[in-house]
């Protein structure tokens, strides 16, 4: 019985790999973390450039 292969620590609900099929959810999830690495990429980019902001001004922006 499959109804215990997924846990609550995958990327998506179990109920979501019951529904796509292997594929979509490679695909899916190749987007997804796509998105989240992008996120992540923008956040340290801002804290950088606020700490430049700070060295260059003394303070936080």
């Amino acid at each position: 019985m499959r109804l215990f292969l997924y846990n609550c620590f995958g990327l998506f609900s179990p109920s979501f790999y019951y529904t796509h099929t292997g594929e979509e959810v490679r695909r899916i999830a190749d987007e997804t973390l796509e998105k989240l690495r992008s996120m992540i990429t923008f956040a340290i980019d801002v804290g950088r450039m606020e700490k430049v902001n700070e060295n260059a001004v003394g303070k936080w922006v």
